[in-house]
């Protein structure tokens, strides 16, 4: 019977923060401490994907058609 499975992955990204300072210097330790306007992630450019973990959706409700889906291939 097929189950649900959760499988998380790491990758590499984009992401923009938009900081308010007078120095380069001044910029990156405001963003090293959080200090900025707002921060916007780029997902859509995302890359370099690794598998992290799987495990098991204990709280996933298959319908019954997804809990047969395949049997016959095993």
């Amino acid at each position: 019977m097929n189950k649900s499975w959760i499988i998380t992955e790491k990758y590499v990204g984009w992401g923009t923060a938009n900081v308010i300072a007078e120095t380069k210097e001044e910029a990156m330790k405001k963003y090293e401490n959080g200090d900025y306007l707002d921060y916007e992630h780029d997902l859509d450019n995302a890359q370099d994907y690794e598998f992290f973990s799987i495990e098991e959706d204990h709280e996933a409700v298959l319908s019954p058609t997804l809990q047969k889906e395949d049997d016959h291939e095993h």
